[in-house]
């Protein structure tokens, strides 16, 4: 089954929407697109605000990762992982995320003028909290005991460049639904503002 809205769009074998609680919840690989971000894990909820019809929370419950194709590279990937990943939405946009228990993050850094790549950094920690503005993490914080490195790119060890194994494969996924999305345009002009349950 597949999601789609004008500001998320998701796939899942299984999903279960309330119209009472605004609350859907997606079962069986379940793969999220929220701006330039995919998130996966055992199980994703998310709560539709019923009087505004906009995103107002997301649960990714049990193996949670979320991964983020570095701006400027095809090859790199912003990535974050933890047991469970609560989010926050403003205006449909991921605001904040708290990644609870076992939490790692692999980040690319880039030079705020020049754009160009200065140090890659690894964080593990009992929970990281990040906060976004234009799907993009401005702020980091780690909570209890944090172990942390920050590597010059050349430095950085290959065998450590992903989080998760195959997260590669899911990326693809994405290229997938958009070729879908665009053969059944026109068949789901009308409907693109609400949950297509089938």
């Amino acid at each position: 089954m597949k999601i789609f809205k004008s500001d998320l769009q998701g796939k899942c074998d299984s999903i279960h929407t309330s119209q009472t609680t605004g609350l859907t919840r997606m079962f069986n690989n379940p793969v999220l697109w929220s701006g330039k971000s995919q998130i996966t894990g055992d199980s994703i909820h998310f709560i539709t605000d019923k009087k505004t019809n906009k995103l107002d929370s997301l649960r990714v419950l049990q193996n949670a990762f979320m991964i983020q194709k570095d701006s400027l590279s095809d090859d790199d990937y912003n990535q974050i992982k933890g047991r469970n990943i609560y989010g926050k939405f403003q205006e449909n946009d991921l605001r904040t995320m708290l990644v609870k228990g076992n939490a790692e993050s692999l980040y690319y850094n880039r030079n705020d003028e020049s754009q160009l790549l200065e140090t890659i950094t690894k964080e593990i920690a009992s929970d990281i909290e990040f906060t976004l503005e234009n799907n993009e993490i401005i702020q980091t914080k780690y909570f209890k005991k944090s172990e942390g490195k920050t590597f010059p790119p050349s430095e950085f060890p290959s065998e450590e460049k992903n989080l998760k194994v195959l997260f590669g494969e899911k990326m693809n996924s994405q290229k997938q639904l958009k070729t879908f999305l665009l053969k059944i345009k026109r068949l789901i002009s009308l409907l693109l503002k609400k949950i297509i349950l089938q």
